[in-house]
């Protein structure tokens, strides 16, 4: 599953593996991609045998759309020029510097070329986990911060976490409008350019469109499509999973009203783009 964050990606995760026949993993493979280990782990879990930790159909989530590095070039470059095959080669093109001093070693440097590999020789098939609203993601993520800050997690998916959510939700919060926008603009670039990869991508193998917001909608109906994509029975799925920011979220987000009045004079001021893109 390629999937940046805050698009649904661990409500479908964990309702996959409600089924006995899919073992779906989190983001195992974000990291250490230095040397042959890296894909040898990744082999070694689509090889091994069937049991009581790996069933037939087994993934993972993966941020896939980190694109190795430059990434705000590569959407920069995306932006003048949007072609899906662009898209595609422009992600997968290795990082022409080496990383930060302050960057964990193998914090996901290269991570999407090196795995790509691996897709390739197995013959995967692939999931875009994608969301179209770039200000309901961000809003996601900024309410997300404050949620890892109180409960020291960014999913509310066990017994204790759920409570901590509903702690944090009496409390009411406040989020940081400025984190919105920024976070709201880079979401709204790169959400062409994930879509674009995915129709790539669909031209060498199969590839499922999760969007969010149609599964909120019709949750029953796009997990039926996606248990008879991956080549499964379908049947009802099951999910401990809560979503952080939900349709009641005016009455314990403090300054909701605000950050959506910003957010649309962004908008309407076509800020949505990333002016540090110019030249």
């Amino acid at each position: 599953m390629w999937m940046p964050g805050r698009t649904g990606s661990t409500w479908v995760q964990e309702a996959l593996n409600s089924h006995p026949e899919v073992s779906m993993l989190g983001e195992v493979f974000n990291n250490g991609t230095s040397g042959a280990g890296f894909v040898r782990s990744m082999c070694k879990f689509y090889g091994a045998p069937i049991g009581r930790r790996v069933r037939r159909v087994r993934g993972f989530k993966q941020k896939f759309f980190q694109c190795n590095a430059d990434l705000h070039d590569k959407l920069c470059a995306f932006q003048r020029e949007p072609l899906a095959m662009g898209a595609l080669d422009s992600c997968l093109r290795v990082a022409s510097t080496p990383p930060p001093p302050s960057m964990a070693p193998d914090a996901g440097w290269n991570v999407t070329t090196r795995s790509y590999s691996v897709y390739n020789a197995v013959g995967t098939r692939v999931i875009c986990s994608l969301r179209r609203s770039s200000l309901d993601r961000a809003l996601s993520k900024a309410v997300q911060l404050v949620f890892f800050k109180k409960c020291g997690v960014s999913n509310a998916v066990t017994d204790a976490e759920r409570t901590c959510l509903r702690q944090l939700q009496q409390e009411r919060v406040s989020v940081s409008i400025p984190y919105v926008l920024q976070v709201m603009r880079e979401a709204e670039m790169a959400a062409t350019y994930n879509a674009a990869i995915c129709e790539a991508q669909a031209r060498f193998s199969p590839v499922f469109f999760l969007w969010y917001e149609d599964l909120l909608a019709h949750p029953q109906r796009l997990f039926d499509e996606l248990q008879r994509f991956l080549g499964v029975e379908p049947r009802p799925l099951q999910s401990s999973a809560q979503r952080i920011v939900s349709s009641g979220a005016s009455s314990w987000i403090a300054n909701l009203a605000e950050v959506q009045a910003a957010a649309a004079a962004a908008m309407q001021a076509k800020q949505a783009a990333d002016p540090s893109c110019a030249t």
